[in-house]
């Protein structure tokens, strides 16, 4: 099996930690803020809590996972168990930043389990970071104008 992808970065939004995450919690809207999740599913934002998805790769290719919610800290901490394609951990940490936003901690460690996805992972890893870094750019830009620019009161 190949080694696995591990990713870390921090990424600082012009809201506090109260509002991303109030946000990050209407599990409903997602698919209409990141056109390449061409499905999801959630039972909540809360411990214990599955969610399945669909993603559309920029390369010719889907992949879909389930997450297991493992912790949950409103507002601050997410953890969750990753299976389906990939199969590792995710985990998100919010704190206050210091130019009144949040710092946003997104950390993974995953590995793919099909033969197929095992395969390209070692002859065509840089490919795969690309389209990685292109969903993840793209998810930043579109969580932003979406999402966060939006004022939506509960």
């Amino acid at each position: 099996m190949p080694s696995p992808f591990h990713f870390a970065r921090t990424w600082d939004l012009d809201v506090p930690p109260d509002r991303f995450w109030a946000t990050i919690c209407r599990t409903d809207e997602y698919t209409t803020w990141w056109p390449w999740l061409r499905r999801f599913d959630a039972d909540g934002m809360h411990e214990g809590a599955e969610w399945s998805a669909v993603i559309q790769s920029p390369l010719p290719y889907v992949l879909r996972v389930r997450l297991e919610l493992e912790e949950v800290v409103a507002p601050s901490r997410l953890v969750a168990n990753v299976t389906g394609d990939i199969e590792g951990w995710a985990a998100l940490d919010v704190s206050p930043s210091e130019s009144g936003g949040s710092a946003v901690d997104i950390e993974w460690d995953m590995r793919p389990r099909s033969r197929a996805m095992q395969w390209a992972a070692l002859v065509a890893r840089p490919l795969l970071r690309w389209s990685h870094e292109w969903v993840l750019a793209r998810g930043l830009d579109q969580f932003r104008r979406r999402a966060l620019s939006q004022r939506h009161d509960h």
